[in-house]
C-alpha cells in the first residue's frame, strides 16, 4: 500500500513539474506563446503582429532556433530584457541544450536588444551579426538605449556582437551549414540573410515580411530589398521561408506576395518619374497603386504607400536615369 501510495506521489510530482516546465507564456491580451517545430530541427515562435510598444513588450519579431546536436543556435533572440527572459524560457522548455550561437539579422533593436538575456545565461556562446550592424545601431539610437524604455527594460548593458561577418561566408557550427546573404543595402545597410542547408531553411529577417509591412529609413533601400528578394526568388525553392515579422511558409504564400506589393509600387513610382510627375502629383498615381493591392490582411495604414512612394522616387532622382 505504501509503496503504491509511494509511486503515485511520484507520478503527481513529476506531472506537475512538467506542467510547470511546459507552459506558454501567456502575452496579455495577445495570448500563449511557444516555440513550434516547424521543419526538421528548426523551431519558431511568431510574433505579436504590431509595432513594438510597452504592452507587447517589444515581442514583434519571429525568433527561431536551431537545435544541434551539441546546442542551439538562434536566430533574432528578441526586443527586450523582459521579453527575453520569457523567450529563453520558452526555448529551454523545448531542449536544455546550451545556446552556443546567436545571429542578429541586423540593427533595429526588436531583433537584438534580447542578446544580453542570452549572453548572461550563455556567456560562451557567439553572437554573428554583419560589420556594420554596431556601427549602425550606435548611430540609430544614439547609445542612449535607456530611453527605448519596454526594449532596454531592466538589462544593465547592451550586447553587441563580436563575431562580424562581410557576406557570402558558410559557416560551420556544431554538424550544421548555415550560409550569409548580405545585400549591400535594403532594409537596412547590414541586413543578412541566413540559409540553413541541412533544413534547407533561409532566415530573412525583415528584408522578408508576411501580412505586415517594413518601415524603411536610415541607409535603406526599398529597390535594394526588391532586387535582393527577386535574386532569392531565382533561387531553388527553400522548404522554408522565415520572415522577420508575421507567419512562415512556402515561398508562394509568404516571399511572393511581400514582392508582389513592392513591385507593384515600384512599378508605378518608376513610370511617374519618366513622366517627370512633381511630388504634389502623386494622389493620382497613389489611388492607382492602392487598387491594385490587396489590404484584408495587413495591419498597417495606407500611409505606409505613401511613404515607399516617396522612398522610391527618392532612390529614383539619386541614381539619375
Amino acid at each position: 500500500m505504501r509503496r503504491r501510495h509511494f509511486l503515485f506521489l511520484s507520478l503527481f510530482s513529476w506531472l506537475t513539474l512538467t506542467a510547470k516546465e511546459t507552459l506558454p507564456w501567456v502575452l496579455g491580451k495577445y495570448g500563449k506563446f511557444r516555440f513550434k517545430n516547424v521543419h526538421q530541427n528548426v523551431f519558431i515562435m511568431h510574433g505579436v503582429l504590431s509595432a513594438p510598444d510597452s504592452e507587447n513588450q517589444g515581442f514583434v519579431i519571429n525568433p527561431a532556433f536551431v537545435e544541434t546536436k551539441h546546442g542551439l543556435v538562434v536566430v533574432d533572440p528578441g526586443g527586450s530584457y523582459k521579453a527575453g527572459k520569457e523567450i529563453l524560457k520558452q526555448m529551454q522548455n523545448v531542449s536544455k541544450k546550451p545556446v552556443i550561437a546567436i545571429f542578429n539579422t541586423h540593427d533595429h533593436d526588436d531583433h537584438w536588444f534580447a542578446n544580453a538575456v542570452f549572453k548572461e545565461a550563455y556567456p560562451q556562446a557567439t553572437i554573428y551579426a554583419h560589420e556594420k550592424m554596431p556601427s549602425a545601431a550606435k548611430e540609430l539610437y544614439g547609445g542612449d538605449y535607456a530611453q527605448r524604455g519596454f526594449t532596454y527594460d531592466a538589462a544593465k548593458h547592451v550586447v553587441y556582437p563580436e563575431h562580424l561577418l562581410k557576406g557570402d561566408e558558410t559557416l560551420h557550427i556544431d554538424g550544421e551549414t548555415f550560409m550569409i546573404l548580405h545585400p549591400q543595402a535594403a532594409h537596412t545597410n547590414n541586413d543578412i540573410a541566413i540559409i540553413h542547408q541541412n533544413s534547407n531553411t533561409i532566415f530573412m529577417g525583415d528584408l522578408l515580411m508576411s501580412k505586415a509591412l517594413a518601415n524603411f529609413g536610415l541607409h535603406s533601400s526599398i529597390r535594394g530589398n526588391i532586387r535582393f528578394l527577386e535574386s532569392v526568388e531565382k533561387m531553388p525553392a527553400f522548404s522554408l521561408y522565415v520572415a522577420g515579422h508575421g507567419p512562415s511558409g512556402s515561398r508562394e504564400d509568404i516571399l511572393m506576395p511581400y514582392l508582389s506589393y513592392l513591385r507593384v509600387i515600384e512599378n508605378a513610382m518608376i513610370e511617374a518619374y519618366k513622366q517627370e510627375l512633381s511630388r504634389t502629383d502623386f494622389a493620382s498615381v497613389e489611388e492607382k497603386i492602392l487598387q491594385q493591392l490587396s489590404w484584408e490582411e495587413l495591419p498597417f495604414s495606407h500611409a505606409f504607400v505613401n511613404r515607399y512612394m516617396h522612398h522610391i522616387y527618392s532612390e529614383l532622382e539619386d541614381a539619375q536615369f
